[in-house]
């Protein structure tokens, strides 16, 4: 990951980079007493479909799964999350019964995904990540961190009320796919000086696809994405109604990076503080492909795309 040469960037961007093996070696799988919720219609209870094993807490049921394996999530399962070998989760949701969750309780990084790994998450929610926790060593993300050299996909999942001080949603330095009609909606970087509300992609690619949408979160530069790699707009996809309170309402491109779109995807009703701030696309000096200004970016406060 090259710095950033812009000052406000500049300052947080070497500590999140620098930070990140210090962050995963924080986020230690708690206790299955902590990991699972007992009791009720919102008891944790995740099953292996191999085994047909059932466990109360994700930290038995990562550890007993192979690569490969295929577990099944109901009910509200809280505290940290780590996946460290290829899995695909499943949510399942009996009738009455709440959407199955992932938690962080308000007190941690939701989901950690290990390096080299390819994780699948279908019908989950993760909500409620609180990466401020890390500090003041290190910037983690509130709901999920997904590092070099990893793969996570989501499927009709939802990422929302999470916060962290450098980037609210998701960091991601792997692959990042929102697949189906995944949603990140109504996270937040509350740093003095912090990058997206949504999802920070550092390396590698985002991409999202299908009727997904990055909606209603609140950064600094880039509301929705900050893209100092590649992102990806693909099919229906939607930026929409994200604010920044520096600069890029919808997205922030750095110098370098890339951003195509292409199908129906638009940036859209996102806002930025003042003329100039660019409330669409804030324009680094980078590579556009299928970006309209006025077509597929627009009815964003201020511009739709600036400088």
């Amino acid at each position: 990951m090259s710095l950033v040469t812009r000052s406000g960037p500049r300052r947080r961007l070497l500590l999140s980079a620098l930070g990140l093996a210090a962050c995963l070696g924080a986020m230690t799988p708690v206790s299955p007493a902590l990991a699972g919720f007992q009791g009720g219609p919102l008891a944790c209870r995740i099953v292996n479909v191999r085994t047909e094993t059932a466990y109360t807490g994700t930290y038995d049921a990562v550890s007993g799964a192979q690569s490969g394996d295929k577990l099944r999530l109901r009910g509200i399962c809280r505290g940290i999350t780590k996946i460290d070998r290829d899995l695909t989760i499943v949510g399942v949701r009996p009738r009455g019964a709440p959407r199955p969750t992932l938690s962080g309780n308000d007190a941690s990084t939701v989901l950690s995904i290990g390096p080299g790994t390819r994780v699948e998450i279908r019908g989950i929610v993760i909500r409620d990540g609180n990466g401020n926790v890390c500090l003041p060593t290190t910037y983690c993300p509130g709901g999920i961190n997904v590092p070099e050299g990893a793969t996570l996909r989501l499927v009709d999942s939802i990422v929302r009320d999470n916060e962290g001080p450098n980037d609210g949603g998701v960091q991601s330095s792997g692959t990042l796919i929102l697949a189906g009609r995944t949603r990140v909606i109504a996270n937040t970087a509350t740093g003095g000086d912090p990058y997206a509300g949504g999802i920070s992609v550092y390396a590698g690619t985002l991409i999202v696809r299908d009727r997904s949408v990055v909606r209603g979160n609140t950064g600094g530069y880039g509301g929705g994405i900050y893209d100092q790699a590649t992102v990806r707009l693909l099919g229906h996809a939607q930026v929409a109604r994200n604010t920044a309170i520096t600069e890029g309402g919808g997205i922030y491109v750095w110098n370098g990076a890339t951003l195509r779109m292409a199908g129906s995807a638009s940036i859209d009703h996102n806002s930025a503080p003042d003329p100039g701030d660019a409330g669409g696309v804030w324009m680094g000096i980078a590579t556009y492909e299928g970006v309209g200004c006025g077509t597929n970016v627009h009815d964003n406060t201020h511009e739709d795309c600036g400088p």
